[in-house]
C-alpha cells in the first residue's frame, strides 16, 4: 500500500469546489484530489488483484469519522485500533487522511499524504507537497486508524 502511494508521486491537491471557490475537477487517473482520492487511488493500485476494487467505495473524512462500524465494513474498510494499526493502513485525524508509515522515532505517527487546503468561498485552494505528514492528536481530535477489508477467496 506505501509503495503504491509513495510510487503515484506527486498529486495536485482539488476537492472539486466541494467547500465554493473556484477549483480544478477531481481526476484520479490524472493525480487531482483530495486526501481521500490519494489514499483511495493507492489502495486499488496495491490491492487490484484481491478483489478489493469491486468491495470498496471512496468515503470522506467525514465518513472515516462518522460511519457506523457496519458502514466502514460495507465499503471497504474495518476500523483498528492505534496498537494494531500497520503501515498502509488509513490515518484519519479531523479532516486529513493518509497512509500510515508508523511511528517516527520520536514517537510520532506518520502519514503519506496529498497535502493541501480546499478553497472556500472567498480564498482559492492550497496545493501541499504530496508526502510525510504528522498526525499526532491536535487539540481533542485523536487519529483514528483504518485498515482495507481484502476479500477471501473460496
Amino acid at each position: 500500500m506505501f509503495d503504491a502511494a509513495k510510487a503515484s508521486g506527486e498529486w495536485n491537491y482539488t476537492q472539486g469546489g466541494a467547500k465554493g471557490g473556484s477549483e480544478h475537477a477531481k481526476d484520479r487517473a490524472a493525480k487531482w484530489g483530495d486526501c481521500t482520492d490519494y489514499v483511495f487511488a493507492a489502495s486499488q493500485v496495491a490491492l487490484d488483484s484481491t478483489g478489493w476494487k469491486s468491495l470498496a467505495k471512496y468515503l470522506t473524512t467525514t465518513q472515516f469519522r462518522t460511519y457506523s462500524a457496519g458502514l466502514i465494513a460495507a465499503n471497504g474498510y474495518v476500523a483498528v485500533s492505534a496498537a494494531e494499526a500497520r503501515q498502509g493502513d488509513v490515518v484519519v485525524r479531523g479532516g486529513h487522511a493518509g497512509l500510515f508509515i508508523g511511528p517516527s522515532t520520536n514517537g510520532r505517527i506518520l502519514g503519506l499524504a496529498n497535502n493541501g487546503t480546499p478553497a472556500t468561498e472567498n480564498t482559492a485552494n492550497h496545493d501541499g507537497v504530496t508526502g510525510v505528514i504528522s498526525f499526532d492528536p491536535l487539540n481533542a481530535s485523536q487519529p483514528l486508524f483504518f485498515r482495507q477489508l481484502v476479500p477471501c477467496n473460496p
